[in-house]
């Protein structure tokens, strides 16, 4: 089970879809459980989250990051759930993460980053983590090695065919 996380994306917190989270949940369908929380219609994004993964036993949380609200909110938040549940793998993506990926691992409450367009990125770390593989050969991934701390990509992923994405 994963949650997939949005953070408010303005200061009014009015409702935007959050389309990257449902592209991402459309490549999900079927392979893994999800649920999805939105930190602009949830009045305590934190509570909710925390409530989310202790109802599901989730063992993953992907948030989507842009800078602005989204990357204010997303910061304290995800070191409170870190706290915790320092089991969690917390996965962040988007805008701010793919450009900035040096500065978003060296928190210690960011276990991966998925760079670029990240839906075949995430969906093939979901299987390597589950399987016990190791995810160094995915393209589109940064991370802290597990032995030196040092912090690795593996470059940008191709951008993936419209047609060969779900709908």
């Amino acid at each position: 089970m994963l949650i997939l996380y949005n953070p408010p994306s303005n200061a009014r917190r009015k409702p935007v879809l959050p389309m990257s989270l449902l592209a991402l949940g459309a490549l999900l369908e079927g392979r893994y459980d999800y649920r999805i929380v939105d930190g602009n219609l949830e009045p305590d994004p934190a509570a909710a989250l925390d409530r989310a993964i202790r109802e599901t036993g989730a063992r993953f949380l992907g948030v989507t990051v842009m800078p602005g609200p989204q990357l204010s909110h997303a910061v304290p938040l995800c070191r409170q759930i870190k706290a915790r549940h320092p089991e969690l793998t917390i996965v962040w993506g988007g805008y701010f993460p793919t450009q900035h990926y040096e500065v978003c691992l060296r928190a210690d409450f960011v276990d991966y980053v998925v760079r670029g367009h990240g839906e075949v990125t995430f969906l093939a770390l979901l299987d390597a983590l589950r399987d016990g593989a190791d995810p160094c050969t995915i393209p589109g991934l940064a991370y802290r090695h597990p032995d030196s701390g040092e912090i690795v990509t593996t470059g940008m992923p191709p951008i993936p065919h419209p047609d060969r994405l779900p709908d």
